[in-house]
């Protein structure tokens, strides 16, 4: 469980890595086109004779995505695999359009969880303060010259640091991150290989001890079907081999 959480944090931290100032919804998400909305749902999945079987509802994955026209995300709203809405993320932006806060309420309008995000001058994030109702956590990060995303640090209120996430690139793509945790010593290593859209297509992680040992090693592979836009309707996800997760998505646009 923990090895999958952390695997899905570093997958989703490095999708707005590469170079630049401030970036969209859209661009941080690698979506093409004016997307109005994304509907997903996120299955453990089999595939017996060719075909395939869906399994249990991810429930971190039974989502709707609202965009505004400036392609800035609104709303991202959560369900229940019975298909009952349970919470609801808005985003607030400032005058230059880059996301400022973002808070989840539940259907009572009970606060769930609140960030708030600061950016250097050239629009790039440096920090993010996360809370819920049992914990802070802020999030530092480090650019290099190039303006590419080098290292996350994670750490408590009080500042007790958690862990790192370091990334490595080749021609302004990830193609590696390392998360070590400091509470343990250990260590996590990631290689990355992307498609011409810079999605990743193929990653091998290794687990290590506090000695540096190797734990253990996992490849996932991740296959793609897309709209006429490029953007993906359908991800399936292959760990060593053997089926892992199928996300399918339905996309409105402007």
């Amino acid at each position: 469980m923990m090895r999958n959480i952390l695997y899905f944090l570093s997958a989703v931290l490095m999708a707005g890595c590469a170079g630049g100032g401030y970036k969209n919804s859209l661009q941080e998400e690698r979506l093409n086109g004016k997307v109005k909305s994304i509907r997903q749902l996120g299955f453990d999945f089999a595939e017996e004779n060719g075909q395939i079987v869906l399994l249990d509802t991810l429930a971190t994955d039974n989502f709707l995505v609202l965009f505004d026209e400036n392609g800035n995300e609104t709303e991202r709203i959560f369900f229940a695999n019975n298909g009952d809405t349970i919470g609801i993320y808005r985003s607030e932006y400032n005058e230059k359009g880059w996301r400022v806060a973002q808070t989840g309420v539940d259907l009572e309008g009970n606060v769930m969880e609140n960030s708030t995000f600061a950016y250097n001058n050239k629009g790039q994030q440096t920090e993010r303060i996360y809370g819920n109702a049992s914990q802070v956590v802020q999030y530092t990060n480090t650019y290099d010259k190039s303006g590419n995303l080098t290292e996350i640090a994670i750490a408590t209120q009080t500042g007790k640091p958690l862990y790192v996430i370091s990334f490595t690139y080749e021609n302004n793509l990830v193609v590696g991150d390392r998360v070590v945790f400091f509470d343990f010593g250990s260590a996590n290593e990631t290689m990355f290989k992307n498609d011409s859209q810079g999605r990743e297509t193929e990653a091998i992680t290794t687990y290590l001890t506090a000695n540096s040992m190797i734990e253990g090693q996992e490849t996932r592979r991740f296959v793609y079907e897309d709209d006429a836009q490029g953007n993906w309707l359908r991800k399936k996800v292959f760990i060593d081999g053997q089926p892992e997760k199928l996300f399918q998505r339905v996309i409105t646009y402007y």
